[in-house]
């Protein structure tokens, strides 16, 4: 836990005192964009561009009191904020009293945001208006309790049942033990082959819901329920997260990937059992970059990688689909 006296947060999530940024208030993907080089040190023109953003804000807000901190530049995505942002005020709990929240105001935008810290109801939540250069007189800011897409075990099943235990009062929504999360209205990594494989998977009897149709309350509540979840590569599987001990998740994972594992480490400190399937990615064969994850490759090279993996659609095997499916649910092949 660092403790800052006397600095302001800025636009951008970013902590600074004076002319000094404050490196850990940076998420690694943005010291990447600012210049950060391999000695983490912020380089002139990523500083420059920051203080002249700050120096153009049209208001100030000065807090006296004592707040806690627990976002970057990521953490009002669904996935960022369960698992990155939502461990570090547990955590946090342990050691400050009744913290006073401090969220940048776009984050009101995100009806999961506000609807999941009712679970911690010790929680002063205060919201720094847009466009406002906040100076906070004394600032608690939890440092990563692991790299984003890793975790403290412990902590997350703590997470879970403080969830569970505050959801499973209030909701009252059941589609099931079976669910396939569509991303159909999702703007990338969609499943071209979708109607066939929703198709399939009403023969084991999964039910097809798209989270975007739904409240986060709702959302909650049939995942609370679920035994069975089977999604492509994106934030619905966060929802494992609201899941009980020993169900089972399947991930339909972009071909070549070898990097973007956070669905399986998430399901190993939840103690959920974890299948996946490879699948064929829609970008040109002519431009496919099938990284190795023994070997060293240049910034540009993961740059492009990341692109890709992030954003390409996929063609799901149903064949193969058939047989994991049978495994997971130890059923014979329909």
């Amino acid at each position: 836990m660092l403790i800052f006296e006397d600095v302001n947060i800025g636009c951008d999530e970013i902590i600074f005192k004076g002319h000094h940024l404050y490196k850990e208030s940076i998420h690694y993907n943005v010291q990447l964009q600012m210049g950060l080089n391999k000695l983490s040190v912020l380089t002139l023109k990523g500083c420059l561009k920051l203080f002249i953003k700050n120096l153009l804000l049209n208001n100030s807000v000065h807090l006296k009191d004592e707040y806690l901190w627990i976002v970057d530049q990521y953490s009002w995505s669904y996935f960022h904020w369960f698992c990155d942002a939502i461990p570090k005020l547990l955590a946090s709990m342990q050691v400050v009293n009744n913290p006073k929240l401090l969220l940048p105001e776009f984050y009101r935008k995100f009806d999961y945001i506000e609807e999941s810290l009712k679970a911690f109801p010790l929680v002063d939540l205060v919201f720094i208006p847009e466009h406002s250069l906040c100076q906070v007189k004394k600032l608690f800011f939890p440092t990563p309790l692991a790299q984003s897409g890793h975790y403290n075990d412990p902590l997350m099943k703590k997470i879970r049942s403080t969830f569970r235990e505050y959801f499973l009062k209030s909701t009252n929504m059941h589609l099931g033990e079976r669910i396939y999360i569509s991303r159909a209205k999702a703007g990338r990594r969609k499943i071209l082959n979708e109607k066939d494989l929703i198709n399939l998977l009403q023969k084991y009897r999964f039910k097809s819901i798209v989270f975007e149709d739904l409240q986060f309350k709702e959302q909650v509540a049939i995942a609370l329920n679920t035994k069975y979840l089977v999604s492509n590569h994106g934030a619905g599987l966060t929802n494992m997260l609201f899941m009980n001990t020993a169900s089972s998740i399947l991930e339909l994972r972009q071909q070549g990937d070898y990097f973007n594992n956070c669905y399986f480490a998430l399901a190993s400190a939840l103690d959920i059992r974890y299948y996946y399937q490879i699948c064929k990615g829609n970008f040109d064969s002519d431009k496919e970059l099938i990284l190795s994850p023994n070997l060293d490759y240049s910034l540009k090279e993961l740059k492009y990688f990341s692109s890709f993996t992030h954003n390409s659609d996929i063609i799901v095997d149903l064949e193969k689909l058939e047989l994991n499916l049978a495994s997971m649910l130890d059923e014979n092949p329909k």
